[in-house]
């Protein structure tokens, strides 16, 4: 069983991930004015 450190750090990267992805997803649609509305989860 991963202890609480290593689920940490596991999050903190899927987070980080995450949040790199919804950054590109912004800038894409800034740069073509996409009419695409992406659910925020």
């Amino acid at each position: 069983m991963p202890t609480f450190g290593e689920r940490f750090k596991e999050l903190r990267l899927f987070q980080f991930l995450i949040g790199r992805l919804k950054t590109r997803w912004q800038r894409l649609r800034n740069r073509h004015l996409l009419p695409i509305s992406i659910p925020d989860r």
